[in-house]
């Protein structure tokens, strides 16, 4: 296992300016390219540097799984054409709620979408990766995405530390993944702001303390190798 913890230009939130899986690294414009050989080394993959709008926030605009992302319509040809580049399976969710990373939580058998979305929204958004879709809201948190980061390989994720017990259990027995508990950032609950991770290792904000370290490293899986 690699990991790192890492800022960019001194931002510790270093999940906006990424999307990983295990097979794409996709790292914002902004993130300075020295960050590179760091970031190809906990990932085992090559850096693919875009944009989505213009804007450097690829880990808000983008979700999907190893095979599908799901990009929102205010993506620029050019950007799109990037992707496509990947190899991987491209879809363009036309909605209001852009930021598709941090509304939508992709479980093993099942879709969570910000209680936001139209009846509709929610529904194309599962048909697009073949799930069912529920929309849900966690804790008055709509943003339900940016709670939650996962280890597709362990199926064990991260959840934001302020969910009440209920969610937890709901999510954990939909989702299908074993969840634990934390903060980011010396006590962020939005994990996925500060928590960035693919099979291979994760980064994690600089500024997050040894706990939220060591519960990184064991709730994503990787003090069992």
């Amino acid at each position: 296992m690699n990991s790192k913890i890492m800022s960019f230009h001194n931002n510790s939130n270093i999940g906006l300016y990424l999307f990983v899986n295990d097979r794409v690294l996709l790292v914002g414009k902004e993130v300075p390219e020295d960050c590179d050989k760091d970031l190809e080394k906990v990932f085992n993959l090559p850096v693919t540097r875009l944009t989505i709008a213009g804007a450097s926030f690829i880990g808000v605009f983008i979700t999907g799984t190893n095979d599908t992302l799901l990009v929102p319509n205010i993506i620029f040809e050019d950007e799109l054409e990037i992707l496509k580049e990947t190899g991987l399976e491209i879809k363009v969710i036309d909605t209001k709620q852009t930021c598709l990373g941090n509304n939508v939580i992709i479980g093993k058998d099942k879709l969570f979408v910000n209680n936001e979305f139209s009846d509709s929204q929610a529904r194309k958004l599962g048909e697009s990766l073949g799930l069912d879709a529920e929309k849900i809201k966690i804790g008055g948190v709509s943003a339900i995405g940016s709670l939650f980061v996962f280890n597709t390989e362990t199926k064990k994720g991260l959840v934001g530390n302020d969910i009440d017990d209920e969610d937890f259990e709901m999510l954990q027995n939909k989702l299908g993944y074993e969840l634990t508990p934390t903060s980011v950032n010396m006590g962020s609950p939005y994990v996925k702001s500060g928590i960035v991770v693919n099979k291979n290792g994760f980064i994690i904000g600089k500024i997050s303390g040894g706990p939220e370290i060591n519960n990184a490293e064991e709730g994503l899986g990787f003090l069992d190798d």
